[in-house]
C-alpha cells in the first residue's frame, strides 16, 4: 500500500451524525462539532447539563478539512470513509495543507508555509511533577492549545517570529531530561486522579525553566505561569475516575472536561471519556442519562 491507500471509497453518510472537532474557544469554553444532514452543526459543552455520547465505530468517515487562514471548517466533499488509524481522506489533507510536524517534511504546502509564517510560542504544560511536556503553538491561539491539550499550568517561555525558529529551541528543550515532547491520552486521563495544586505546578514549572536554561544556555524572556484548571470545570476531585474509552460511550451530568476529556457523573461514578479519539465517527447524541455497563476490570486508574 502507498502512504496514503486510506482513501478507501466515496460513501454517503446521509443522515448520519459524524464527529469532526474538539476543542476550547477564544473564552477557554469547550465545544465540538458535528456532521448533521450534509451541514456542520457547532455544539457547546455546558457543565451541569445532561449529555449523551455514544459511538459507533465499525467505520471511520473523513472529518473535511480547515481553511487555515479563514479558519473556517468544511464537510469532505467526497463523504469519504478512511482507514480507522486517519481523520481524514488525502484530497481533504491537500485542501487543509497542514502538517503538525513539518519539520519532519521534505517539502511543505503554501497554507504551511503562511501559517509557519506567524508568530508561535514555546510553551512547558504540566499535567503532574513527573509529567511536563514542552511544545509550540501559534502565538494567537497558545492557551487554546494548552487547553486542548489538557494541560493543568502552563508556562509560555517565548514567543518567535515563526514557527520554524520555535521548533528549533522545542528540539532543544525536548532533549533536556524530564521533558516530553509527547504524552498519551491514556496517561493524561491516569493523572487526572492525582490532585491538582497550582502553587506546587508553579514552582516546578519555574525550577525546570531555570534547569532548561542552564541547560541550552538560553535565558527565555516569561515567568508568568498559567493556570488552566479554571476552564475545564470540577476538576478538583476526580478520584475513582473510570475511563469509557474501551466501550465508546459516555452518559451523565457534565461535570468537567480537562482537555478533550469529558468527565460526567453518573450515579455514583465518574466517567471520562477521550472524546477526541472518536472524531470521524458516527455518534447519537442525548440529553437522557443512560445507565451504563462500566469496563470489565474496573479499577482504579491512579
Amino acid at each position: 500500500m502507498g502512504m496514503f491507500a486510506f482513501y478507501l471509497f466515496r460513501s454517503s453518510i446521509g443522515s448520519m451524525n459524524i464527529l469532526t472537532y474538539f476543542s476550547f474557544d477564544t473564552e477557554g469554553k469547550p465545544y465540538f462539532m458535528v456532521v448533521e444532514d450534509g451541514e456542520i452543526v457547532r455544539r457547546e459543552l455546558v457543565f451541569g447539563e445532561n449529555l449523551t455520547l455514544e459511538f459507533d465505530v465499525t467505520k471511520r468517515f473523513c472529518t473535511g478539512w480547515h481553511d487555515i487562514e479563514t479558519k473556517e471548517n468544511f464537510v469532505c466533499p467526497e463523504n469519504a470513509e478512511v482507514e480507522k488509524k486517519y481523520e481524514q481522506c488525502k484530497k481533504c489533507m491537500d485542501r487543509t495543507g497542514f502538517n503538525p510536524a513539518f519539520y519532519h517534511a521534505g517539502e511543505v504546502s503554501a497554507q504551511q508555509e503562511s501559517y509557519n509564517a506567524q508568530a508561535h510560542g514555546l510553551y512547558l504544560a504540566y499535567f503532574s511533577d513527573k509529567y511536563v511536556k514542552v511544545g509550540i503553538s501559534r502565538a494567537s491561539r497558545t492557551r487554546q492549545r494548552l487547553l486542548e491539550q489538557g494541560a493543568r499550568a502552563a508556562l509560555v517561555l517565548e514567543e518567535f517570529k515563526s514557527a520554524n525558529v520555535a521548533r528549533q529551541y522545542e528540539a532543544k528543550v525536548a532533549d533536556v531530561e524530564g521533558v516530553l515532547e509527547n504524552l498519551q491520552v491514556a496517561k493524561k486521563i491516569e493523572l487526572l486522579e492525582e490532585a491538582f495544586d497550582f502553587e506546587k505546578a508553579k514552582e516546578k514549572l519555574l525550577a525546570d525553566k531555570m534547569r532548561i536554561e542552564d541547560s541550552v544556555g538560553v535565558k527565555f524572556a516569561s515567568d508568568e505561569v498559567l493556570s488552566l484548571d479554571e476552564f475545564y470545570g470540577e476538576a478538583g476531585n476526580l478520584r475513582g475516575l473510570v475511563d469509557m474509552g474501551e466501550l465508546g460511550v459516555i452518559s451523565g451530568n457534565v461535570v468537567a472536561c480537562v482537555g478533550s476529556v469529558l468527565i460526567v457523573k453518573n450515579g455514583d461514578d465518574l466517567l471520562g471519556l477521550a472524546v477526541k479519539k472518536f472524531l470521524g465517527y458516527e455518534v447519537k447524541i442525548g440529553t437522557e442519562v443512560r445507565d451504563l455497563e462500566l469496563p470489565a476490570q474496573q479499577v482504579s486508574l491512579f
